[in-house]
């Protein structure tokens, strides 16, 4: 940065006072100290985007390779840490078995269970598994570990477009972005200490500050699940070409956005609801500050909303079951205390709020678009306040919903952490600083490192035991594989809770009672496979369900056998295989 001409001619002239110089000598020193967050950040970017790419997926899989080493005796680690991932499983493992491209339910044993699922992801994994012949769970963990790359790729496609002239604010919002998260990590720490204990702490930290299912505001632990990073990778796509469109008056932008919308509904309806509501948001305030609405920015909402839309009325209205699945979700809906906002998203947070306001004093098509898309996902985040008073309970999955909302806050906390910086660095005028700018550097460093722990308490998490999903006997995967290798796909499995939810995943069977939302009428369902493996239940009652549902196969393992009912009693049923935990009844009826 060269100095103004004119000041060194009066400098060099002698035509100023003493004082003068001196004033003109901090101001000057002080616009190069600022100027000088404007440069180009020694390292070079793309190498500091590909490192952590690949080094933040690498950390989420430590936890796991430690479960394949360290099982409990006789038992062996399925790969997979959530229970969840074990009904996306079920859907590729269909999925794999033709190139159809919808699906069934595997956990609705109805005789006419339709074939109505269609979510690209899954059906991805599914076709991937079908030409290469590769299991789902590894091929999960090379998805998630792909996608999670791409996902850093794509974040910094879009800061790059945000911050075309400062490299360094680029530098700033991605490591936001990839390793800030919230002050969660405060209040797990009170819970140990007022407990003691670390696991009962923890437990409780987490009914508290539902910091593990879903205050997880950095990308670092969203990258744990690839079902998000897919659509949410879709999403960014989308909206990075409609902010282009819009900024360029580019209508092939536009269309492109189109297209990624239209991708994101076929993925993730939660994902598809964030992106609908920050579009729809920016033509509200754009129209309502620019007085004018342009019909072409409505056409990733028309062409990626009336689809999926028409598509779900009729399935939900043609088939019972499907409708009773959905009817399930919607009674997920629960309240956020507002005190957690802090908590989990701290310093974003706060920052955010002085860079929302110079965006706001902007007015420019950009600054408007991510200050709607704030406004959007806050709105999704808190629609509990105003449905519950129109009568409606929808479906509420706040995991999906704070994930997008994250980028917009790393977006105005970078423009906040700028305004902070020079405020601290100028005092009441630019020429009378109250802070050194390496002090304030510091401070502003610190408060970041003050938000990283809470990625690494989810890391701890994952160090405790699994779910009892991801441990099976050895016995229970060579009773899957048998079922696998011997029966068909359409043929029903009897069991209870436990492998009701692992064997759609391992050999497509369907089953009476598996994954609570899924299943329908869920709760009638377990308590029908509880009663039948009870040792007081009649024979009578045990037919009566095994013709209601189309049993084929009753599965004999470790949970069921507790239960007290001797199958080997019962005469319609004749074994067909056993080992020393596992035995598989065929029915005779």
């Amino acid at each position: 940065m060269c100095p103004n001409p004119k000041i060194l001619y009066y400098l060099i002239n002698c035509k100023v006072q003493k004082n003068q110089v001196k004033n003109i000598a901090k101001l000057w020193e002080k616009m190069k100290r600022f100027e000088s967050l404007s440069k180009i950040y020694p390292i070079k970017m793309i190498h500091y985007v590909l490192f952590t790419s690949i080094i933040i997926p690498i950390i989420l899989s430590i936890p796991l390779l430690y479960w394949y080493q360290h099982a409990p005796e006789g038992m062996v680690f399925l790969g997979i840490y959530q229970y969840d991932e074990f009904y996306y499983g079920a859907w590729s493992h269909e999925a794999s078995e033709s190139f159809g491209f919808l699906f069934a339910n595997p956990y609705d044993a109805s005789s006419n269970s339709p074939k109505v699922y269609y979510y690209l992801y899954f059906n991805l994994l599914g076709k991937i598994m079908l030409i290469t012949g590769i299991s789902f769970i590894p091929l999960w963990h090379a998805s998630r570990i792909i996608l999670g790359s791409i996902l850093f790729l794509i974040i910094y496609k879009f800061l790059k477009y945000i911050f075309p002239d400062n490299e360094r604010k680029v530098f700033i919002s991605f490591t936001l972005a990839a390793w800030s998260s919230g002050w969660s990590w405060i209040l797990f720490i009170i819970m140990i200490a007022f407990y003691g204990d670390f696991y009962t702490g923890y437990t409780q930290y987490k009914d508290i500050s539902r910091f593990y299912d879903w205050w997880m505001p950095s990308h670092f632990t969203l990258t744990l699940y690839p079902h998000w990073v897919f659509p949410f990778c879709l999403m960014l796509l989308s909206l990075y070409y409609w902010l282009r469109g819009t900024n360029e008056n580019k209508y092939n932008f536009i269309l492109i956005s189109a297209g990624f919308s239209l991708l994101t509904w076929s993925s993730h309806y939660f994902t598809a609801f964030s992106l609908t509501a920050i579009v729809f948001m920016h033509v509200i305030l754009s129209a309502l500050l620019n007085k004018r609405i342009l019909w072409k920015e409505m056409i990733p909402i028309i062409s990626s909303i009336i689809p999926p839309m028409a598509w779900n009325l009729y399935i939900t209205s043609k088939f019972e079951s499907v409708a009773i699945v959905v009817a399930q979700f919607r009674q997920l809906v629960f309240s956020i205390p507002l005190y957690d906002y802090i908590l989990a998203w701290g310093l974003l947070l706060i920052l955010a709020i002085p860079g929302g306001y110079l965006y706001l004093r902007e007015r420019t098509n950009q600054s408007i678009f991510f200050i709607s898309w704030a406004i959007g996902i806050f709105a999704l985040l808190n629609h509990f306040y105003i449905t519950p008073l129109l009568g409606i309970a929808h479906p509420f999955q706040p995991s999906h919903y704070a994930n997008t909302f994250a980028f917009p806050l790393i977006v105005l906390s970078t423009e906040g952490f700028y305004f902070l910086y020079k405020k601290l660095i100028s005092g009441k005028t630019f020429s009378q600083g109250f802070m050194k700018p390496k002090r304030a550097k510091q401070i502003l460093f610190i408060l970041f490192l003050t938000t990283i722990p809470s990625n690494f308490v989810f890391i701890i998490d994952l160090y405790q035991e699994p779910t009892y999903y991801a441990f099976i006997y050895k016995e229970e995967v060579d009773a899957f594989n048998w079922l696998n290798e011997n029966t068909d796909d359409s043929e029903v499995v009897l069991c209870l809770k436990k492998a009701g939810y692992l064997i759609p995943v391992f050999t497509g069977n369907k089953v009476v009672y598996g994954h609570d939302a899924l299943t329908p009428f869920n709760d009638e369902r377990d308590r029908i496979t509880q009663r039948f493996f009870d040792d007081d239940t009649s024979e009578l009652e045990r037919v009566e369900i095994i013709e209601n549902f189309e049993v084929q196969y009753i599965y004999f393992g470790p949970w069921e056998s507790a239960k007290g009912f001797d199958p080997e009693a019962s005469i319609y049923l004749q074994e067909v295989y056993t080992n020393e935990r596992v035995k598989i009844f065929e029915v005779l009826m």
